[in-house]
């Protein structure tokens, strides 16, 4: 009887053994084996994932079955379903095209692929994700046109496709979406969307943050889109919108409507018109206008200081008359640094712009005032030490700067003699002046000698740094640190660091209109002509493309995507594109160069007879360092760029020279990329070039004497 009791438990025990086993086994099985309900998901995510040609920060190594995919980085799945809905990889550095079967992820409410390096076309499966709200692509390399089906997209809310190679018109079937944030196109490279707004853009009532700025946008800006009245931002700028002519800005009659509008930018357009009255109808929450680069006349309207929340004004280089209206003085909200250009008012003599949030110093150019009287600075974020100036100006009745930030010694000369004329209050690092202001003195051991040891503090560690490095240089020039510094890896010449963008009118007026005089020289694809920008006066080179040329335009968005991902002391530092129409409609594009003032290699090498007498012959010792500078930029584009870049067109008139003589290679139109996969090719296919480039000059690399 015990024996049979006994053969009974252990009959159980390994019965239930076996249930736990199976159960254990299963829930192994469904962790990492997607069900047949997201299945489509799986296979989705994985064909993405193989598209992926480099991924330089191992993103796509968490992508593997060891965990469910809804754990894979970048993902987030529906607690309920397991299915995705978020696909987030922002700068993560990816390169490849975006499969068709991202369309499988029917589920998905967010796509966020800013700032890669996709490419290909913008699939049009996307136009089947019914329930995606919220689309960025941005900040990649995607070509072609935006897919027309994503008005299937029936709740997208957000659609951000700038810093693409896109093409085409903007998309008026897209205003059927209830989209709050629209920014179709912000170019660098290639053409951007053209044509004129679409009138039925105003049907996307929903719309909240309209951003059209630096396209090829033409025409009339539609008076309906005032029925958008959710509007917030309305961005217009760096285009040709308007005629120069009358009812260009008529549109603003009606803006009035838009009640929560904060943001105007029209800067950079033909608007030609008389700046009408009905600005002071807008809405009071604007707190920016920008306007300037414009061909707007007449004055600035009265009631403009009906807009009290406005901080930025912005209507330079236009053609308005008349004086400044008082009521501007009633706005409170300015900010930033008092400008420099009030020093060419010379006729003013009240100037108030108190109660506002000026930061920085006094500008010296106020000293050009001599007729001012009151000067009401306070209230602000204004600091560092009171100009010596103030104290010259004789006509000066009464000078307010309290509740501010100044410090250092309060003057005691001219007005600052008469305490009752000034008014310091609440700037507590002031000190001295006259007894009647009740000021400390200004001991030794203030702020001069606290000065004195500060600088020490400063420049006795620069010394020692600076001593170190120069040590290094001289001492270990194969460490690989110093090699970087040496060759100028670290320099900042890149794509990303442009300034504004420039126009085409800003081009023709630094260029003379691009005047024989200003002509540098000519080569296959266009013309380099000498130009000095009218906003700051620097000096560039401006190398207008000749689209007429077969290849130019090839030669354009080569260049343009070679000195996007290169940074190096010794190439050509580029400051800006323009891509725009003429005056005659015509596509216009130009690179816009730091000028090289002692021109080209080839200048100095082969002097034209008529520059004989200009150049100096250039020594073994000036000879050796062209030689070495182009040396280490070939290395660092063969070698140390993130692709390695063959330029197919090195010749003496292809480096430039500056002030230093110092040697700058140029001209990408023809430069080629040698990928990792050509290494498996035989030896006569791993020729990137052919036999391209100057009549005259073929790549070494071509040719071979086995």
């Amino acid at each position: 009887m015990t024996r049979s009791c006994l053969s009974y438990e252990w009959f159980f025990l390994i019965f239930f053994h076996g249930i736990l086993l199976m159960c254990m086994s299963s829930c192994l099985k469904s962790a990492t084996i997607p069900t047949f309900a997201n299945e489509t998901d799986y296979l989705a995510l994985l064909d993405s994932k193989n598209r992926i040609t480099q991924d330089p920060l191992q993103i796509m190594s968490s992508w593997n079955d060891s965990i469910h995919f809804c754990n894979w980085l970048g993902l987030t799945c529906s607690p309920s379903s397991k299915q995705v809905i978020v696909l987030d990889l922002e700068a993560k550095r990816l390169v490849g095209p975006i499969p068709p079967s991202l369309g499988n992820l029917t589920h998905l409410t967010r796509i966020n692929l800013r700032n890669n390096r996709f490419y290909g076309e913008i699939p049009q499966e996307v136009g089947h994700l019914q329930h995606l709200q919220h689309l960025d692509l941005s900040r990649n390399s995607f070509g072609g046109k935006v897919p027309t089906n994503l008005s299937y997209c029936t709740q997208l809310r957000v659609l951000d496709v700038a810093y693409n190679n896109l093409v085409g018109q903007i998309l008026g079937h897209l205003s059927s979406l209830s989209m709050s944030v629209f920014r179709p196109l912000k170019q660098l490279i290639k053409p951007s969307f053209t044509g004129t707004i679409p009138v039925s853009l105003s049907n996307a009532s929903q719309l909240q943050y309209l951003d059209l700025a630096q396209n090829g946008l033409t025409g009339i800006v539609p008076q309906n889109l005032a029925s958008l009245q959710s509007l917030v931002k309305l961005n217009l700028a760096d285009n040709s919108l308007g005629k120069g002519k009358d009812a260009d800005l008529d549109f603003l009659n009606f803006l009035a409507n838009c009640t929560s509008l904060e943001g105007l930018g029209l800067y950079n357009n033909t608007f030609g018109e008389v700046l009408p009255s009905s600005i002071a109808n807008l809405s009071t929450q604007l707190n920016t206008i920008v306007m300037g680069r414009n061909m707007i006349r007449g004055v600035i309207p009265l009631g403009i200081g009906n807009l009290v929340n406005l901080n930025v004004l912005g209507l330079e280089n236009n053609y308005l008359g008349g004086t400044l209206p008082p009521v501007l003085g009633k706005l409170q909200k300015l900010s930033g640094k008092i400008p420099t250009t009030l020093g060419t008012c010379i006729s003013l003599e009240y100037l108030y712009l108190g109660g506002n949030s000026f930061e920085g110093v006094i500008p010296q150019s106020l000293k050009n005032l001599r007729g001012l009287e009151d000067i009401d600075l306070s209230h602000n974020k204004l600091s560092r030490n009171i100009p010596e100036f103030l104290s010259k100006l004789l006509a000066l009745k009464h000078l307010n700067i309290s509740y501010n930030d100044f410090e250092g010694e309060v003057p005691s000369e001219g007005i600052f003699a008469n305490a009752s004329a000034i008014s310091i209050f609440e700037n507590e690092k002031l000190c001295g002046g006259v007894q009647e202001l009740h000021l400390s003195s200004c001991s030794s051991k203030h702020p001069k000698l606290h000065g004195k040891l500060l600088a020490l503090r400063i420049i006795i560690p620069l010394t020692c740094i600076t001593i170190f490095v120069l040590l290094l240089l001289y001492f270990f020039p194969t460490c690989s640190i110093v090699k970087n510094l040496r060759e100028g890896v670290l320099a900042t010449s890149s794509f990303e660091d442009w300034q504004l963008p420039i126009s085409y009118a800003e081009l023709l007026e630094s260029t003379n209109r691009f005047s024989e005089n200003n002509l540098i020289g000519s080569g296959s694809f266009g013309s380099v002509y000498k130009g000095v920008l009218p906003r700051n006066g620097v000096v560039v080179a401006v190398k207008v493309l000749n689209l007429q040329q077969e290849g130019a335009l090839k030669s354009f968005v080569n260049e343009c995507n070679a000195l996007r991902d290169i940074r190096h002391r010794n190439l050509l530092k580029i400051i800006s594109v323009c891509s725009s129409v003429d005056h005659e409609g015509n596509d216009f594009k130009s690179l816009i160069f730091k000028f090289m003032c002692n021109g080209s290699l080839e200048q100095w090498l082969h002097p034209e007879s008529d520059e004989q007498h200009q150049r100096k012959n250039l020594s073994f010792l000036q000879r050796l360092n062209i030689a070495i500078d182009v040396a280490y930029v070939l290395k660092y584009l063969h070698h140390h760029s993130q692709t390695p870049i063959v330029h197919c067109d090195l010749k003496p008139s292809n480096i430039l020279l500056d002030e230093d003589m110092v040697a700058h290679v140029g001209d990408f139109g023809l430069v080629k990329y040698i990928f990792e996969a050509s290494k498996n090719l035989s030896n006569t296919q791993t020729l990137s070039c052919g036999l391209k480039g100057s009549i005259g000059y073929i790549p070494l690399g071509n040719f071979s004497t086995k």
